[in-house]
């Protein structure tokens, strides 16, 4: 636990898939809390996580190896049971969920939900083929991301993968986007609880997305209750930007490529290793 006064400490999951120092010159230049650079360490078993204040699954490989080394050196089991606060990026936010169409994986399973490839003909042919007057109650042509139609409940045989629409976004997703979130909705007000990462930044901001495929949250109540806050992006359709729950948060953009915003960001996760958001 960090302690008033002292550096917070910020472990990062090394699962062999990449150059991790991006990101830890990102944490560093983030400003850190009161004046304290944070502390980094690169994280290869659960040993290294010891004193961690908040720990980072990065965004880099394939989800197949990554979960492969995970379970190899014990890191699964210590990710789903550990209290530290967590933050995923991109692949690291897409390992928390219980299944990847990638390498058709188990994930972590720490957030209910799956992870499937990109493909936006299946939204831009079903947007394009509904009457006019039946768009609205479908779901489309909403600014509300919290309106628009969940595309877990599409049914693939209604697509045409190979019409016009498909060339219109190209996979991956890759550039800058932006990010919003629900407004004034009863399930969701201004900046819902769990999205305190994004405390002080513009509703609509702009993040930099890297990835062919999308994370799917299963935590939404039979009621409606929401129970993983989210954010959005779009790109042919809903793609899910932010989850957040409890002490685990994930972004599917890269903070550590997002200029100013992605800064902001990350010393968030640093203050709410603290509990100062």
């Amino acid at each position: 636990m960090s302690i008033a006064g002292t550096s917070p400490r910020i472990a990062i999951i090394d699962y062999g898939a990449g150059n991790l120092l991006s990101l830890s010159r990102a944490i560093q230049a983030s400003g850190g809390l009161d004046g304290l650079v944070p502390a980094v360490v690169i994280a290869q078993d659960p040993s290294d996580c010891e004193g961690a204040s908040g720990i980072i699954l990065p965004g880099v490989g394939a989800a197949g190896s990554a979960m492969d080394h995970l379970r190899t050196t014990g890191l699964d089991n210590f990710l789903q049971h550990t209290e530290v606060p967590l933050l995923g990026i991109c692949l690291g936010m897409q390992l928390f969920f219980t299944h990847s169409e990638e390498d058709d994986c188990d994930g972590l399973g720490i957030l209910h939900g799956r992870v499937r490839r990109m493909q936006p003909a299946r939204l831009t042919d079903q947007i394009n083929s509904a009457p006019a007057q039946d768009r609205t109650s479908q779901g489309f042509g909403r600014a509300d991301p919290a309106e628009w139609s969940d595309p877990r409940r599409m049914d693939d045989s209604q697509f045409n993968q190979s019409s016009p629409a498909a060339s219109m976004t190209k996979i991956p997703h890759m550039g800058w986007n932006t990010v919003t979130w629900p407004t004034n909705t009863a399930m969701q007000p201004d900046l819902p609880n769990n999205l305190a990462i994004c405390a002080g930044l513009p509703n609509g901001f702009s993040a930099y997305f890297v990835h062919s495929y999308n994370c799917e949250p299963a935590d939404i109540g039979p009621t409606g209750d929401v129970q993983v806050a989210t954010a959005w992006t779009e790109h042919g359709g809903p793609v899910c930007a932010i989850v957040g729950r409890g002490r685990l948060w994930g972004t599917q953009f890269h903070p550590e490529k997002s200029g100013d915003v992605g800064l902001a960001l990350l010393r968030n996760f640093l203050a709410l290793t603290k509990g100062a958001v």
